[in-house]
């Protein structure tokens, strides 16, 4: 439905930031996740390979499981939300045999030694502090939005407003994500050394 969004009769892109909580966690420990480490951080390359026409999918649930194991406190409180949420939503995992609790297990494992710069964070219930960052990132660019006039619509990471915003939205995004990273517990002695990969979806009207 996003697609078919009009703001004041017009068009309107949406831009939201690419891994945002990977890339804020990595900022925490004084690494800039896309300048040192710079790839897909829910890939699993060997998957990718041998499985071409279903990797959309499954990455899917890989995002979805890592994202889970952020906020959750424990491997166990995890693995029950990611089976909640695959027996809710039958419709988001067609192969809803094949995801176990084992295979889920593997998936948090895999995730810790991937990312063990940031495994300390896997399971630890720190998601709340990111959710904390997140909403602070929100409150900076709809504040400097509203003062502008221009109507911004926020969904989770993303903004949507008309495409004339453009370049004013995408600055917004990043002095928001560098005012997040400067209130945080960050190891970085410049938290604005580090620019935030952006994703842009324009939505034409018809």
């Amino acid at each position: 439905m996003r697609k078919q969004i009009l703001i004041e009769g017009k068009s309107v892109i949406e831009i939201d930031f690419s891994g945002l909580h990977i890339v804020l966690l990595y900022a925490l420990e004084g690494i800039d996740y896309w300048k040192d480490i710079g790839k897909d951080p829910y890939e699993v390359t060997s998957l990718k390979k041998d499985y071409p026409k279903q990797y959309k999918r499954i990455r899917k649930l890989f995002k979805d499981i890592f994202l889970v194991s952020i906020n959750a406190r424990s491997k166990t409180a995890a693995i029950k939300a990611i089976q909640t949420d695959v027996n809710r939503n039958p419709h988001k995992y067609p192969w809803k045999p094949q995801i176990s609790s084992k295979i889920i297990s593997m998936v948090v494992d895999h995730f810790q030694a991937m990312h063990s710069p940031i495994a300390e964070y896997i399971c630890s219930g720190y998601g709340v502090k990111l959710q904390n960052m997140d909403s602070k990132i929100a409150e900076s660019v709809i504040n400097e939005m509203t003062k502008m006039g221009a109507p911004v619509l926020c969904i989770h990471d993303s903004f949507i407003a008309t495409s004339n915003f453009e370049t004013k939205l995408e600055g917004l995004m990043i002095e928001g994500f560098h005012t997040a990273l400067k209130d945080s517990e960050t190891k970085l002695k410049d938290p604005t050394s580090i620019i935030p990969i952006l994703s842009k979806a324009l939505y034409q009207s018809r």
